[in-house]
């Protein structure tokens, strides 16, 4: 029956204090863990080296007996285990040494604190409160393991919500370099912990003051982290919040310069088609006194004019105005294009904004084939409008080559974010929508949602 109850104490004593700071260390890389099932094999890992140390730590005792032996024998395969649960830890996240160092270094902390009020806790209450079968000189006593579990559980949830609301955050937030720096300073807060903690024996946990300054040095270093996260954060959204402001003002920038030039466009070719009638009268001059001059006349006059036609697409005279130039050029280009327009009776959504989406929608699209052969250029167009929402779709075939960077597209000019498609996504949230991309088998599939609503300010 002893030996039962020593496997089972064992067991839980190392469950306990490597369970729920595994647990930590993986919450922020869900993400980024190079096995399929990463938490049901860390469990069950977890479970393995609790068996082994159990059963290692069992056997110890019944060929020393409750000696310093035993205790020493039994610390020593813990930190072997522990050793091999960081290799393994190191193994399954795929993020930078950096941020592994500062999550690892962030959690023990906790592990350092609830290790030295269980064993206060234990010293001051427990011994005199339990029975001497829960209590024994090896690690993890019965009484030692029941109070481990209880204050584990009272400071986890504490544990988990800073690092759900701050560690997470920030890491999102900072650099490779900013982390590199708070890693470096998570190691050295770390090592004057453990120092400390290093000279928590039974001898000094008797004394109170020496209790007291120990408690007093795992506070003030959490405390430290939390400040640093506290104040590392705001710093970066502020910073955040500086360049999508200036980005902002440049994609607007860039949306009245297009819609500028779109209009002019339009206006100007407006005003060839109402000059034609002149050219018509200057041919028949050149006919009546120097036909010979006829054919170099139209040949110049024919390159002024662009190959575009104003096409009956919808009753909005903007939305007509774009899609027909846009339409034009593309099949002047061998594009398929086609289209369906379903617009509300009553537009709420910015001319602008409609021009912005549409713009670079269609510019893109006409852009990508461009590249490809011309038996193979499409571009399909969609606009409809149901339940207060409106949706446009623009599918086009491109080459199949995309440059992306954390999930997001870049621009196949430069190795920057596509500001065209940030501006779409940007107009779109302030219309209550969304908008995604994505690409299959040489297509790519645009789609903009958008509440018929006047906008929201975004910033």
């Amino acid at each position: 029956m002893s030996i039962l109850i020593d496997l089972a104490r064992l067991f839980a004593g190392f469950f306990f204090q490597i369970f729920p700071f595994a647990y930590l260390c993986l919450l922020p890389f869900k993400g980024s863990m190079r096995l399929t099932h990463p938490r049901a094999v860390t469990c069950a890992v977890i479970i393995l080296m609790a068996t082994i140390f159990s059963i290692g730590g069992t056997i110890a005792k019944q060929f020393n007996g409750n000696s310093p032996a035993t205790f020493n024998i039994s610390n020593s395969l813990f930190m072997i285990l522990f050793f091999l649960c960081i290799v393994y830890y190191c193994f399954l996240i795929k993020e930078s040494a950096a941020k592994k160092i500062l999550i690892i270094c962030f959690v023990a902390i906790f592990a350092f604190f609830i290790s030295l009020i269980t064993s206060m806790l234990w010293y001051y209450y427990g011994l005199n409160t339990f029975e001497s079968g829960y209590v024994d000189a090896d690690p993890y006593s019965v009484g030692y393991t029941i109070f481990l579990f209880i204050f584990t559980a009272a400071v986890f949830p504490f544990a988990y919500v800073i690092t759900q609301k701050y560690m997470i955050p920030m890491l999102d937030i900072l650099e490779d370099t900013d982390i590199k720096y708070m890693s470096i300073l998570s190691v050295l807060l770390l090592l004057l912990l453990s120092t400390g903690f290093a000279t928590i024996k039974k001898d000094i946990i008797e004394t109170s003051v020496s209790a007291f300054i120990c408690t007093t040095l795992c506070l003030a270093v959490g405390s430290v982290y939390t400040v640093c996260f506290i104040f590392l954060r705001k710093l970066k959204e502020e910073q955040k919040f500086r360049i999508d402001l200036l980005k902002s003002e440049h994609i607007n920038n860039i949306a009245q310069e297009q819609y500028k030039h779109i209009c002019d466009s339009i206006e100007s070719q407006r005003h060839m088609r109402h000059n034609f009638r002149q050219q018509l009268i200057t041919l028949r001059g050149l006919y009546e006194e120097q036909p010979e001059k006829i054919q170099e006349y139209l040949a110049d006059y024919l390159k002024q004019i662009p190959e575009y036609t104003l096409m009956p697409i919808c009753a909005d005279p903007v939305v007509n105005s774009i899609i027909s130039y846009y339409k034009s050029t593309s099949e002047s280009d061998g594009f398929i294009f086609k289209c369906s327009v379903d617009l509300p009776p009553i537009m709420n959504i910015s001319d602008t904004d409609l021009v912005t989406i549409l713009g670079n929608l269609l510019e893109n699209a006409l852009a990508a084939g461009r590249l490809i052969q011309k038996d193979n250029r499409q571009i399909v167009l969609h606009i409809g409008y149901s339940h207060k929402m409106l949706g446009i779709t623009v599918d086009n075939t491109f080459n199949g080559m995309l440059k992306k960077k954390n999930g997001k597209f870049l621009s196949t000019k430069h190795d920057h974010a596509a500001l065209g498609l940030q501006s779409i996504k940007n107009i779109a949230e302030r219309y209550n929508g969304s908008a995604s991309f994505d690409s299959k088998d040489g297509i790519f599939y645009s789609s903009v949602m958008l509440a018929n609503i006047p906008p929201q300010n975004s910033i």
